[in-house]
Protein backbone atom coordinates (compact mmCIF):
# COMPACT_ATOMS: atom_id res chain seq x y z
CA UNK A 1 0.00 0.00 0.00
CA UNK A 2 0.68 3.42 -0.20
CA UNK A 3 1.73 3.38 3.18
CA UNK A 4 4.72 0.98 2.64
CA UNK A 5 5.97 2.28 -0.56
CA UNK A 6 8.21 4.67 0.50
CA UNK A 7 10.13 2.35 2.16
CA UNK A 8 10.44 -0.13 -0.81
CA UNK A 9 11.17 2.86 -2.35
CA UNK A 10 14.10 3.75 0.26
CA UNK A 11 15.37 0.45 -0.24
CA UNK A 12 15.72 0.00 -3.82
CA UNK A 13 17.85 3.74 -3.55
CA UNK A 14 19.92 2.08 -0.97
CA UNK A 15 20.41 -0.91 -3.67
CA UNK A 16 21.13 1.28 -6.40
CA UNK A 17 23.64 2.60 -4.75
CA UNK A 18 25.89 -0.06 -3.75
CA UNK A 19 24.97 -2.51 -6.56
CA UNK A 20 27.60 -2.77 -9.15
CA UNK A 21 26.21 -3.07 -12.78
CA UNK A 22 28.47 -5.07 -14.80
CA UNK A 23 31.56 -3.94 -12.61
CA UNK A 24 30.56 -0.12 -12.67
CA UNK A 25 29.30 1.38 -10.32
CA UNK A 26 25.32 2.22 -11.45
CA UNK A 27 25.01 5.46 -13.91
CA UNK A 28 24.05 8.78 -12.59
CA UNK A 29 20.44 9.07 -14.27
CA UNK A 30 19.67 5.47 -12.56
CA UNK A 31 20.74 6.80 -9.35
CA UNK A 32 19.05 10.28 -9.92
CA UNK A 33 15.48 8.15 -11.04
CA UNK A 34 15.29 5.96 -7.69
CA UNK A 35 15.99 8.95 -5.92
CA UNK A 36 13.64 10.56 -7.80
CA UNK A 37 11.01 7.75 -7.09
CA UNK A 38 12.23 7.61 -3.55
CA UNK A 39 11.66 11.44 -3.23
CA UNK A 40 7.97 11.09 -4.78
CA UNK A 41 6.73 7.44 -3.07
CA UNK A 42 7.96 10.01 0.37
CA UNK A 43 6.01 12.84 -0.62
CA UNK A 44 2.72 10.72 -1.39
CA UNK A 45 2.98 8.77 1.76
CA UNK A 46 3.85 12.64 4.03
CA UNK A 47 7.37 11.61 4.70
CA UNK A 48 8.33 15.29 3.22
CA UNK A 49 11.24 15.05 5.63
CA UNK A 50 12.72 11.94 4.19
CA UNK A 51 12.41 13.52 1.04
CA UNK A 52 14.17 16.23 1.87
CA UNK A 53 17.29 14.19 3.32
CA UNK A 54 17.23 12.43 0.28
CA UNK A 55 17.57 15.58 -1.75
CA UNK A 56 19.90 17.02 -0.09
CA UNK A 57 22.25 14.03 0.42
CA UNK A 58 21.93 14.09 -3.30
CA UNK A 59 24.21 17.22 -3.04
CA UNK A 60 26.31 16.62 -0.21
CA UNK A 61 26.77 12.69 -0.70
CA UNK A 62 30.68 12.61 -2.88
CA UNK A 63 30.12 8.80 -3.03
CA UNK A 64 26.65 9.97 -5.28
CA UNK A 65 27.28 10.58 -9.34
CA UNK A 66 24.11 12.27 -9.83
CA UNK A 67 22.80 15.70 -8.46
CA UNK A 68 19.25 16.60 -8.32
CA UNK A 69 17.37 17.65 -10.97
CA UNK A 70 13.95 19.84 -11.20
CA UNK A 71 11.82 16.48 -10.58
CA UNK A 72 13.71 16.48 -7.81
CA UNK A 73 13.27 19.34 -6.41
CA UNK A 74 9.22 19.22 -7.64
CA UNK A 75 8.59 16.05 -5.21
CA UNK A 76 10.76 18.03 -2.39
CA UNK A 77 8.39 21.12 -2.95
CA UNK A 78 5.26 18.91 -3.40
CA UNK A 79 6.35 16.83 0.08
CA UNK A 80 6.36 20.39 2.14
CA UNK A 81 2.88 21.46 0.58
CA UNK A 82 1.41 18.35 1.45
CA UNK A 83 3.31 19.11 5.15
CA UNK A 84 2.20 22.73 5.25
CA UNK A 85 6.04 23.26 5.61
CA UNK A 86 5.76 26.85 2.75
CA UNK A 87 8.52 28.30 4.19
CA UNK A 88 10.47 25.33 3.12
CA UNK A 89 9.26 24.81 0.51
CA UNK A 90 10.15 28.99 -1.06
CA UNK A 91 13.70 28.39 0.33
CA UNK A 92 13.50 25.02 -2.09
CA UNK A 93 12.42 27.40 -4.99
CA UNK A 94 15.71 29.75 -4.41
CA UNK A 95 17.60 27.01 -4.09
CA UNK A 96 16.92 25.47 -7.10
CA UNK A 97 17.32 29.15 -8.90
CA UNK A 98 20.78 29.47 -7.05
CA UNK A 99 21.80 26.25 -8.45
CA UNK A 100 20.50 27.07 -12.11
CA UNK A 101 17.87 24.72 -12.30
CA UNK A 102 14.52 26.46 -14.15
CA UNK A 103 11.13 26.18 -12.08
CA UNK A 104 8.68 24.63 -14.22
CA UNK A 105 4.70 25.20 -13.78
CA UNK A 106 4.45 22.24 -11.22
CA UNK A 107 7.00 23.74 -9.18
CA UNK A 108 5.00 27.25 -9.05
CA UNK A 109 2.07 24.88 -8.46
CA UNK A 110 3.34 23.11 -5.20
CA UNK A 111 4.84 26.54 -4.22
CA UNK A 112 1.52 28.17 -4.06
CA UNK A 113 -0.37 24.96 -2.78
CA UNK A 114 2.10 25.19 0.35
CA UNK A 115 1.00 28.71 1.30
CA UNK A 116 -2.20 28.17 0.45
CA UNK A 117 -1.87 24.93 3.09
CA UNK A 118 0.11 26.58 5.40
CA UNK A 119 -2.19 29.67 5.89
CA UNK A 120 -4.85 27.19 7.26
Amino acid sequence: GRNGAWREALVELAAARRSPLDGRSIEADEQRRCANAAMSACERSRQWERSLAILHELWEDSDVQCRPNVVSYNAAITGCARGSRWQLSETLLDEMRSRHLTPEILTYNATLNSYEKGSK
